[in-house]
């Protein structure tokens, strides 16, 4: 004959599970748990809202944090280290993609529109520079 085990109480079969919650260490009290919903809740319309705003403003050119006017930068090819300078109408228009003139690499120096420029805006090259 088997004997089954008895639980501290003296009534004969195995003990009851614990809750896994208990067992883990991680039981939540029900106003805790309400107030952590709330949060996540919060936090997910707060990314929700911040995701349209910028992919409202990538779509229609709007407010994204960035400068309207591209970014006046001295640009350096990364792989054959050619100076790249925008001319025409590429100095005019705001873009952030870049194609190397001497090697056809294209990069992006920046997150926002940039443009290839000769001398950065507010520089005054002496009379020997020309």
């Amino acid at each position: 004959m088997v004997d089954t085990p008895t639980t501290l109480d003296g009534r004969r079969g195995r003990p009851p599970k614990p809750d896994r919650r208990e067992a883990l260490g991680t039981r939540v009290e029900p106003a805790l748990r309400r107030r952590l919903v709330e949060l996540a809740a919060q936090q997910q319309q707060t990314l929700t809202v911040l995701v349209e705003n910028l992919l409202r403003g990538a779509l229609d050119g709007g407010a994204t944090g960035l400068p309207a006017a591209p970014i006046p930068l001295l640009l350096t090819c990364p792989m054959c280290r050619y100076r790249h300078i925008d001319e025409g109408e590429f100095a005019r228009t705001a873009h952030h993609t870049h194609a190397c003139q001497h090697c056809g690499h294209v990069w992006r120096p920046a997150i926002g529109a940039t443009v290839g420029v000769r001398f950065l805006p507010g520089y005054q090259p002496s009379a020997t520079e020309g």
